[in-house]
């Protein structure tokens, strides 16, 4: 795709914050797999969002050029960045559970 590299390992993450539990075993081979310390979720009902857990199932792609990345959606429609920055933009309260906290607190 125009403006877009997928990294062949994880050397290229972005920057996390450093509180994350990491739970894989080597960050550079296997897909970064982090969650906030529990202590973390107690201080609001609402996590922040450099809080919220992560899970890839690979490398992060790079993005070159922004203004070249483009997206496909129903009924064949190329929309572009700069398409999408103007879409009306809603701030939406959701609850997510990663399944590790479903299966740690079954076992309990």
């Amino acid at each position: 795709m125009p403006g877009l590299t997928a990294p062949s390992d994880y050397s290229k993450e972005p920057p996390r914050h450093p509180c994350l539990k990491i739970n894989s075993k080597a960050s550079l081979i296997e897909p970064f797999n982090v969650e906030p310390p529990r202590s973390a979720l107690t201080c609001s009902y609402a996590t922040p969002s450099n809080l919220f857990y992560k899970r890839n199932h690979g490398p992060i792609p790079i993005v070159e050029d922004i203004e070249r990345y483009s997206v496909l959606v129903e009924k064949p429609k190329q929309l572009f960045m700069k398409d999408i920055r103007i879409l009306p933009k809603y701030n939406v309260t959701t609850t997510l559970q990663g399944m590790e906290r479903a299966r740690e607190s079954s076992s309990a």
